[in-house]
């Protein structure tokens, strides 16, 4: 006899079972809640849809080697190439390299609207390929660009089935977008003008301070009428400023008016004699 019970308080899936001779054994199994997600994703609004016989498929699944975890889809409309990922090609323990091309023929429903190639896992796709090949339905691939979902999908008779994979990001495509483009080259054009502009500042503080050094001194009126009385402290000759200019002027065109007047006392003495 087999007993289920279930405990809340400890998250647990209690398993008895009741064997001969008074034997019970007991497993606990833990459990976690979780919320299951909800993909929003509109296959018919793909670009690219293919729809193949699971058996086809298959026998070219049968080229990749059991350890293989990624496979890359190209498509174009010429031909489908399934084929190891990149990323895997290029490690050396991967001595396998495998890649099998699909003409439209080979396909029921054959639409290729964009060139592109999308990486996805692989054990996804061989257990969607077992659950098709029981049930004997064709199975449909849609899908748009990489970093996009993919969807694998089975519509027949009495059964509907829609399986959502992840693809991985193309990131050198969006390194290389236009918009990214026009971000770059605005920013190289304002830091141009930046360096521009911060040129021309230098130039000038550098034309400003060669013309200060360059400049000759110019004499100021202090500095004239200090170099004019120290002349006349010494007893040179005497200079004039005449409009700006400095100029000698000789001893002999002096007046007698200048001459320093005499005493009283004097001209007295030579009145009496």
């Amino acid at each position: 006899m087999c007993k289920i019970l279930t405990r809340s308080d400890k998250c647990k899936v209690v398993i008895q079972f009741f064997c001969r001779h008074g034997i019970k054994r007991t497993h606990n199994v833990c459990f976690q809640e979780s919320q299951p997600l909800q993909v929003i994703f509109e296959k018919n609004m793909c670009t690219n849809t293919l729809m193949i016989q699971p058996r086809v498929l298959a026998e070219a699944m049968v080229l990749f080697t059991s350890t293989q975890e990624e496979v890359t889809l190209a498509v174009t409309p010429l031909e489908v190439c399934i084929k190891s990922s990149n990323e895997e090609s290029m490690e050396l323990n991967s001595s396998v390299y495998s890649e099998m091309s699909v003409g439209p023929d080979e396909f029921d429903f054959f639409q290729i609207g964009v060139d592109t190639e999308i990486t996805f896992c692989f054990k996804e796709l061989k257990g969607m390929l077992i659950f098709s090949e029981a049930i004997h339905a064709p199975i449909s691939i849609h899908f748009d660009f990489p970093g996009k979902p993919m969807a694998l999908s089975i519509d027949d008779m009495l059964l509907e089935a829609n399986f959502i994979l992840a693809t991985l990001a193309d990131e050198p495509s969006r390194a290389s977008s236009p918009q990214s483009l026009c971000l770059s080259q605005k920013q190289k054009r304002s830091d141009l003008v930046c360096s521009n502009s911060k040129a021309g500042t230098k130039d000038s503080k550098a034309t400003e301070c060669i013309l200060r050094k360059v400049a000759p001194k110019r004499l100021y009126p202090d500095e004239t009428l200090t170099n004019i009385s120290a002349l006349e402290n010494c007893g040179g000759p005497v200079m004039t400023r005449v409009n700006g200019e400095i100029s000698e002027v000789p001893e002999s065109s002096v007046s007698d008016t200048e001459e320093e007047p005499r005493s009283p006392d004097l001209r007295k003495v030579k009145e009496k004699w």
